[in-house]
């Protein structure tokens, strides 16, 4: 595999979700007063929103609880103290809420994958495949409101007292093909380093040759490589190949967790200089 597979978009995605019901993340939404001004104010969730925006979980989570007791069949709240309780850990409490509005929306798909990371988080993972099945169904019918070009934050792992976030993508991405990439960000918010399942075309040729029908049918290989941002350069290690297609997100995380836990180390490692 080709090095340049470190000019991969180390820009990725440092993106984070957070409770906007768009499809994907949107960016950090400016800082509101206490009590919403101007056209904001004819909206009774605005405060509850900006907190949440802000990564104010509990004050969020508070704000709607006290909403609902008043407006107990407001879908939108619903949405919104689900996606609270996620980011609180309270995955049990998440799931209720974020299943009430699928049951009433079922198309509102920033839901379902809210779903997705809540499933992960509490290891249930036949829902968790249910739900990413419908989500991809809906994209390859072009259902409305569906995204194909981002990614979706489905999972969080927490590894020798680091955390990864994962993204997963519909189409794979960039040059190298990318399916899944595990990011951990520095305290000072930078990312510093991140695990991705690829699938590089320079790999094709073996696949091809060795599976010709699932090539025919449009199938391929991928790889598990590691890449660390040092102050030595990028350093970057193939981990493993699945040279007969396309790995379960499942066995990608297993994998993923060897590798942090220090079970399974680089097969094949190279580091760019950092250029004066």
């Amino acid at each position: 595999m080709a090095f340049n597979k470190l000019v991969l978009s180390v820009l990725l995605l440092a993106l984070s979700s957070n409770g906007a019901r768009a499809q994907s993340p949107l960016p950090q939404a400016p800082k509101l007063p206490a009590e919403a001004k101007g056209p904001a104010a004819a909206d009774p969730l605005a405060v509850g929103v900006a907190a949440l925006d802000h990564g104010n979980y509990t004050d969020a989570q508070t704000f709607f609880a006290n909403y609902l007791k008043d407006n107990p069949n407001d879908i939108d709240a619903v949405f919104f103290a689900g996606a609270a309780a996620l980011e609180l850990k309270q995955f049990d409490v998440a799931i209720a809420d974020l299943k009430r509005v699928v049951a009433a929306e079922p198309d509102l798909w920033n839901a379902h994958s809210k779903l997705v990371r809540a499933y992960a988080q509490i290891g249930d993972w036949k829902s968790f495949d249910a739900e990413r099945a419908l989500i991809k169904t809906a994209r390859d019918n072009n259902a409305p409101d569906t995204v194909k070009d981002k990614f979706d934050f489905i999972d969080t792992i927490d590894v020798g007292g680091k955390t990864y976030d994962v993204r997963a993508f519909y189409t794979l991405y960039g040059n190298f093909k990318t399916r899944y990439v595990f990011l951990h960000f520095g305290d000072d918010g930078k990312l510093t380093d991140y695990i991705q399942c690829e699938s590089d075309d320079a790999d094709q040729s073996f696949f091809q040759k060795s599976y010709p029908k699932k090539a025919a049918a449009g199938e391929r290989s991928f790889s598990l490589d590691t890449y660390h941002l040092g102050k030595a350069g990028m350093s970057q290690g193939l981990i493993k190949f699945y040279l007969d297609g396309e790995p379960t997100y499942e066995t990608v995380r297993a994998d993923v967790i060897k590798v942090l836990q220090g079970d399974n180390k680089p097969a094949a490692s190279m580091t760019a200089p950092n250029k004066k």
